[in-house]
């Protein structure tokens, strides 16, 4: 009888330790990440007190849009995002209609469906200015293009993407 009492103990334990840790799960369903490449326009050049034409260089630029799919918490917040392994600091808007098109001009086949229709809540997450905070030392090796920092119910949690969808680059006037 000792034993079963030990054996019923142990069950009930590890079921209290699994459904905590179910609560503790991260809130993020799902993530999507998109890259849209920006193609300079114009190229600046100005003309050198010699005369020579000397040109500007212009670097590429991107955009990123990602959007994290949730169930229904109340909220979420995301303090940083690491970008292929560069920090940014980062804010949520919560994305009020789904599905997400993202169009470059009118007409059919010119836009993308960056998030599908869904009853979920789907947050879009802001990138904001470089930052000089360190990557978690846990996540450095992980060799995943995205790291999101995110906080719920006051634990912080790492999301991770292996990769980012490439769009149609955009070419600036």
């Amino acid at each position: 009888m000792n034993s079963l009492n030990h054996i019923l103990h142990i069950i009930i334990i590890g079921c209290l330790l699994i459904s905590s840790q179910l609560k503790c799960q991260p809130v993020i369903l799902r993530a999507y990440a998109f890259e849209r490449e920006i193609l300079p326009g114009m190229v600046q050049s100005v003309t050198d007190k010699n005369g020579n034409i000397i040109e500007t260089p212009v670097s590429p630029k991107a955009d990123y849009f990602i959007y994290l799919e949730t169930g229904p918490v109340r909220s979420i917040d995301v303090k940083n995002i690491w970008i292929n392994e560069v920090n940014y600091d980062a804010g949520l808007r919560i994305v009020n209609k789904t599905p997400v098109i993202l169009g470059i001009h009118p007409g059919p086949g010119n836009a993308d469906t960056l998030v599908k229709k869904t009853s979920n809540k789907v947050w879009e997450v802001q990138v904001k200015q470089k930052s000089d905070k360190k990557m978690p030392i846990a996540l450095e090796q992980s060799k995943s293009k995205i790291v999101i920092a995110c906080l719920n119910n006051g634990k912080v949690f790492y999301y991770t993407l292996d990769q980012i969808k490439k769009l149609r680059p955009l070419s600036a006037q």
